[in-house]
Formats: structure tokens, sequence, C-alpha cells
């Protein structure tokens, strides 16, 4: 009998030392899933989503200015050198003055060839000056402007001629024929100026005044006689006598 007992105790105890052991068993299965579970975990979920990290503004710190302090560099003044004086002109005569203006009263007038006559009144008072005898009144219209014209190409040739002294000549007339081309086919000195070197004078700056332009078509002649005065210098007002 106690022998039965004790093969049902010695039976008993190995089942229980089974069954604890088969529990352990278990629990250390258990253990070891839930460790592993933890420990993949974390892995798993940062494969599968992107982590977002906002930045707030107030904690980035302002960066240290930069700015450079420019120095001022004082500007070295340019050392100013005066101008020379401008070279003391030559006193002008009230002869050159009265020239001057003439001439430009002259250049002004191209346009009126009624002025040239006004503007040769003042350059006669120093050289002298071509003139018709009748102011060529009794021409037709288109030869009056031809004629004053001519007078005009003249005066400017004989107001050029530098070379030229009228110390106390008198007046003088000459006859001119104008070819149809405007050449100048003839000079007569009908009235001497009381010097051959003037008179030749005269004639040498008609000659030079060519040529003309040519006649109007409407004029009919070959050839367009001019008779011209010559008006001596600060003799203007005096009357001119022929013969």
């Amino acid at each position: 009998m106690e022998q039965e007992l004790q093969e049902m105790h010695t039976t008993a105890h190995a089942r229980t030392a089974t069954n604890v052991f088969g529990r352990m068993l278990v629990f250390s299965l258990l253990l070891h899933v839930i460790c592993s579970t933890a420990l993949l975990l974390p892995k798993k979920s940062g494969l599968g989503g992107t982590s977002v990290t906002y930045l707030s503004l107030d904690m980035i710190a302002p960066a240290p200015s930069t700015v450079r302090e420019e120095t001022a560099v004082p500007h070295e003044e340019a050392e100013v050198i005066p101008n020379p004086p401008p070279p003391a002109s030559p006193p002008i005569s009230e002869l050159e003055k009265l020239q001057n203006g003439l001439q430009q009263t002259l250049a002004a007038a191209d346009s009126k060839p009624e002025a040239v006559q006004q503007a040769s009144m003042g350059f006669g008072i120093t050289n002298g000056h071509f003139s018709s005898l009748a102011d060529g009144k009794t021409l037709r219209e288109d030869m009056r402007e031809y004629y004053l014209t001519m007078l005009q190409r003249f005066n400017e040739k004989w107001w050029l001629d530098k070379n030229v002294t009228l110390g106390g000549v008198r007046g003088a007339v000459i006859l001119v024929s104008i070819a149809r081309d405007g050449s100048i086919a003839d000079k007569n000195l009908l009235q001497s100026s009381g010097n051959q070197a003037n008179d030749r004078a005269l004639l040498q700056a008609l000659e030079a005044a060519g040529p003309l332009p040519p006649l109007p078509k409407t004029y009919e002649g070959n050839y367009f006689k001019a008779p011209l005065r010559f008006v001596a210098p600060l003799n203007l007002m005096a009357p001119f006598k022929l013969g």
C-alpha cells in the first residue's frame, strides 16, 4: 500500500514538475514575443511615415549686421588755374566799325535788291560805290531787277579790293555792255576819275565781277548797255555833272 502511495506521489510530483516546466516555457515564449515586438515597432513606424519638423521664426537669431560704414574720404580740391587773359585786341577805328556794320547790312539785303543801294551809301563814305544815273526808273521791271543785281556784284568786287586808294579823286562814268550769256563784252570809260591808276582799278573791278547772270529771256537785244556812275568817297551828296 505504501508502495502504491509512493508511486502515486512520485507520479503526481512528476506531473507537477512537467506542468511547471511547460508554464515556464510558455511564459518565456510570451516574454520573447513581447520583447521582439517592442524592438521592432519603432523601426516599422519609421519606415511607414515621414517625420515633419516645424521651425519657428522666433527661434532664429537675427544675423549680425554686415553693413560697412564707409569712411568719408575728403576730396582733394583741384587747383584752379585761372585762364590767361585774352590778348588785347588792337583798337578798332571808327572807320572799321562803320565798314563792319555796313557789311552786315549788305549780307541781310541779299533778298532785297532795293536795299543794296541803301547799304552802298554807307560803303561809299569810305570806298565809293557804283550807282545808276537815274536809279533804273526808266527800265522795265524785269531789267530793273537785273540792273540792281548787276550793281550789287560790281560794288561787292570793288569793296573787297583792299589795294585801292582813292584820295582826292572825282567821280567817273563807265558804259558796260553785257552779252546774253552774262559775260561782260565791253567797258568804256566815258568820264575819268582824274587818276589813271584809279580808272584802271575801276575797270578791273567790273571785269572781276563777271560773268553776270544771263539776261532775262524777255530781253530782245543781244547786248544790254548799262551806264554806271562811280561816286567817289565822301562826296555822295555833291551834284554830278557830265562833261
